[in-house]
């Protein structure tokens, strides 16, 4: 089982209350790893920490975040509110829970550069995606479970030293494209303004467009 958020539950999804068996504490671990809820608690407990640096004067040259740190980033120079960052960190957990319901996903790092890991994922034919190409000598494995499963004997097998993450599903995969379009659609909605500071993206290393429609 898993326990569903409800608004205004943040708080006891992210702090939750004592609990006395391992089971009960699994429980709760589970449910905050939840997508839907793991993407709120991630934008307040970070957007919290980003107000303590600006309540300390930390003004930074250029910002960057990883995956949904990519929100924060935006929230950090000033593209969006704390309201929109909240907004969107809700709308992009749930659309991408919803995506992955049908299948459970799983991911795998691999320490290992980039093109040894590809080439051994090609050899062996094993149905997973590149997701994360973190740093020189470590990338991340994406795919349903029994995929992941198979990279993960395949690679150990060929000698990559390899460490299954505990995830609630393959993000950066196909498993949650589902979410894209409606993300999108109701990114539309979310009032975005111009960065006041340089954002790198993942996706292309370069900043985000200075433009707010872009």
């Amino acid at each position: 089982a898993t326990l569903r958020l409800s608004s205004p539950g943040v708080h006891e999804v992210t702090f939750p209350r004592p609990v006395f068996s391992d089971d009960d504490r699994e429980l709760q671990q589970k449910t905050l790893r939840a997508t839907e809820n793991a993407q709120p608690a991630l934008g307040a407990s970070s957007l919290a920490l980003l107000h303590i640096l600006e309540h300390l004067g930390v003004k930074a040259a250029a910002v960057a975040g990883h995956s949904f740190g990519e929100v924060m980033a935006l929230r950090a120079a000033g593209a969006l509110s704390d309201e929109a960052t909240l907004r969107v960190a809700h709308l992009r957990g749930s659309l991408m829970a919803e995506a992955a319901r049908s299948t459970r996903g799983a991911m795998l790092a691999v320490a290992a550069e980039i093109g040894r890991v590809e080439a051994e994922v090609a050899r062996a034919g094993l149905r997973v995606t590149v997701a994360n190409h973190n740093a020189p000598d470590q990338v991340v494995l994406s795919g349903a479970a029994d995929a992941v499963d198979d990279a993960e004997r395949t690679l150990h097998a060929a000698g990559l030293t390899v460490k299954r993450l505990d995830v609630a599903t393959a993000f950066h995969s196909e498993i949650v494209a589902g979410a894209c379009a409606p993300f999108a659609a109701a990114l539309a909605g979310v009032p975005f303004g111009a960065p006041s500071l340089p954002v790198y993206a993942n996706a292309t290393a370069a900043p985000y467009a200075g433009d707010p429609a872009a």
